[in-house]
């Protein structure tokens, strides 16, 4: 009886101790007395840290009411389906690269060519990269002075042969008549039939050159219109609408027969070749509609490069109509720069590695800094200055890591996360510890981040996103996000507090926080 006591009493603590350790690992928190309960009660209707009126202003997220989610095709390629390289039909030298205009049409100096011809003074326009054409308009002429001295001498030649045409054509008739008039006195014996004869004659041989000058008239329009095609092909014409993408060539250059000198983009069609996660097969079908996204790399605007390590944060500060951009690295130096001027303002030494950088919003009272460390240590530097020390170092218990900082809407408060788990809370002015979040996290805490509804939203290592309702003495955990992957280090928060991205493998969901809460609520 006394062993079967003994296994029993050992029986009741096991099961205690998995009960135990089942609420932990599911990070339930544990069941609170009437004291405490009360305790968090006034906690809840306590006065928040800060209301939405002292926060500044910012937009409302708006992503919208869809019924559903458009297929999304990443890094695709685009390409031209309709274009058209425009060649010299000919070998010759660039005269000019325009399009012709009128003597009423208005043109800037800078894009204006006058050509003198032997018809006249001909005005173009220069053309350049990203102009809009049409199809058959002018682009571009090479030197035609010879080819078009050819075909004016040709249009002369037809000129001629047509007058001489017009000519034996009168001769013709008139040997006609005088035909007709030999034969009626033939019938009267007063003209011989040697002279009928010889008019017959005169009217056949005139017939004859009536037709070697048709013949020569045909030639000399066929010459004409071979000079006047040999004088079209000194034009540039695009067959095609579009855009003018590439000129190859400029004026005075010399080109071969058959070289390119302008492309032409015609963007009416486009092919687009990209790929999709194979999940996504399902969802597509013949005719949908989908959002593409263009795989193309964009230069930077300015580049710092005075880190001698790797830069573990960044953060922007807007005071006074200036912008300053804060670099913080391993190599322990913070990096304060003039985004405007791109020089380097001030350096913040620290004594090790720079993990994390905050700096105050535009509306805060004072415009400050702070640095998370690896020894543990956060640091309020002054940026209106350029420090040597900072104003305030603050520790967490530990001296554990510092992974992430962050204000509050109006800058009197920052607060912390680190290796230690544990998520504080800190008066900007003084570096004095408001208070501690109860149990924050089971992991080391990759971000902090505030809403203007006196909020704070967290991420960990345990995969975990919590949302908290901060009051003057004490944090309330309001709901916890489960089932992230925590690749994401710092999930996105919106500006106004209202939406939040949660990271799932290759997708992020994006959750209304307000609709969580309620649903924390409504399982209490």
């Amino acid at each position: 009886m006394r062993y079967f006591l003994i296994a029993l009493f050992a029986l009741g603590i096991s099961v205690t101790l998995a009960l135990v350790w089942s609420e932990m690992a599911s990070g339930e928190r544990p069941i609170l007395d009437d004291r405490e309960s009360a305790q968090a009660e006034d906690v809840a209707a306590s006065d928040p840290l800060y209301t939405s009126k002292s926060a500044p202003a910012v937009p409302s997220a708006d992503f919208g009411e869809s019924s559903y989610e458009p297929t999304v095709v990443p890094d695709c390629r685009f390409s031209v389906v309709e274009k058209q390289d425009v060649p010299s039909q000919r070998e010759g030298v660039v005269m000019v690269i325009g399009t012709e205009v009128g003597a009423d049409t208005k043109v800037s100096a800078d894009r204006l060519v006058t050509v003198t011809t032997p018809t006249g003074v001909r005005r173009f326009r220069r053309l350049k990269e990203g102009d809009a054409i049409v199809a058959g308009q002018l682009l571009g002429l090479l030197d035609d002075r010879i080819a078009r001295s050819d075909a004016l001498v040709k249009a002369a030649r037809v000129t001629a042969s047509r007058s001489e045409l017009a000519s034996i054509e009168r001769t013709l008739a008139e040997a006609i008549e005088r035909y007709k008039v030999l034969q009626r006195l033939a019938v009267s014996r007063s003209s011989s039939q040697q002279e009928v004869r010889e008019g017959a004659l005169t009217v056949d041989r005139y017939r004859e050159d009536q037709q070697v000058k048709k013949a020569m008239v045909k030639v000399a329009e066929l010459e004409q219109q071979q000079a006047e095609t040999q004088l079209s092909m000194c034009e540039f014409r695009a067959t095609i609408p579009g855009v003018v993408k590439s000129i190859y060539k400029k004026a005075g250059e010399g080109v071969k027969p058959l070289e390119s000198v302008f492309q032409i983009h015609h963007y009416t069609r486009l092919r687009i070749d990209g790929l999709v996660e194979a999940e996504c097969l399902r969802q597509l079908h013949k005719g949908q509609k989908a959002v593409v996204e263009a795989a193309s790399a964009q230069g930077a605007d300015v580049t710092f490069r005075d880190h001698l390590q790797p830069v573990t944060g960044v953060a922007v500060s807007q005071r006074r109509g200036q912008t300053l951009i804060l670099s913080a690295s391993e190599d322990g130096t913070v990096r304060v720069y003039d985004r405007v001027r791109a020089v380097q303002r001030m350096v913040l030494w620290h004594p090790g590695q720079v993990r994390c950088i905050a700096a105050s919003p535009a509306c805060a009272r004072e415009h400050v800094c702070v640095t998370g460390g690896e020894d543990g240590a956060l640091r309020v530097w002054d940026l209106d200055s350029s420090p040597r020390e900072p104003r305030v170092v603050v520790r967490n218990k530990e001296n554990a890591r510092i992974n992430c900082v962050a204000f509050s809407p109006d800058g009197s408060y920052f607060a912390s996360g680190g290796e230690d788990r544990e998520i504080c809370l800190w008066e900007t002015a003084t570096g004095k510890l408001r208070y501690r979040f109860p149990s924050a996290h089971r992991a080391g805490i990759t971000s902090v981040q505030f809403t203007p509804n006196a909020e704070l939203v967290s991420a960990s290592h345990d995969n975990t996103l919590r949302v908290w309702k901060l009051h003057e003495n004490q944090a309330e955990l309001g709901t916890t996000l489960d089932h992230r992957l925590g690749n994401v280090a710092w999930p996105g928060v919106s500006a106004d507090g209202k939406y939040a991205l949660l990271d799932q493998g290759r997708t992020l969901r994006l959750l209304r926080l307000e609709d969580r809460i309620k649903e924390e609520k409504e399982k209490i």
